[in-house]
């Protein structure tokens, strides 16, 4: 799917949602060999994967902005974590680029070829909304969760406040 697909496809699901939390999950898959100059194929042991989280408050709809080949979803701030990193707070809007959407709400698959061309390397997209980010952050990550909520300067909903006292206290 293309980029300007994804963004039509992004712009109908968050429809009328102004002023809402919008969570953008961004799976890539990375060379983790240091061998230089690169190679011309890797072995799947030299492929890892990245989780990349970016959270914020979406105050327009979406823009896609042809000349950068890129989707803007319009935040003042949002908050962005790499798997293994704290929340990182940024100023302005969440941008995906060409790049980042080979994959559209699919998951990378595991693959058995013997060697991998660089071109081949896989990134996988998913947008989140509501409620479906409070899913996304189940029970085990809702510590997480009411992190980004307070540097975000939102709320914690008393339901999420509530499960996580509970939890604690066991």
């Amino acid at each position: 799917m293309h980029l300007q697909e994804i963004y039509i496809d992004l712009k109908k699901k968050i429809s009328g949602q102004k002023d809402s939390l919008i969570l953008v999950r961004k799976e890539t898959e990375e060379i983790n060999s240091s061998s230089l100059p690169p190679k011309k194929y890797f072995d799947p042991e030299d492929i890892g994967r990245r989780v990349t989280l970016e959270i914020g408050v979406m105050f327009s709809s979406p823009k896609f902005d042809e000349e950068r080949d890129r989707i803007i979803i319009p935040t003042i701030r949002h908050l962005r974590k790499r798997e293994g990193y704290d929340w990182e707070l940024k100023k302005g809007n969440i941008s995906i680029y060409w790049f980042e959407a080979f994959e559209y709400q699919e998951k990378i698959h595991h693959r058995e070829l013997p060697l991998i061309e660089p071109k081949d390397i896989q990134t996988a997209l998913w947008f989140y909304l509501g409620d479906e980010i409070k899913k996304y952050f189940h029970r085990d990550r809702d510590t997480e969760y009411m992190g980004a909520l307070r540097l975000l300067e939102i709320k914690i909903p008393r339901d999420l406040m509530l499960r996580y006292e509970t939890q604690t206290m066991r």
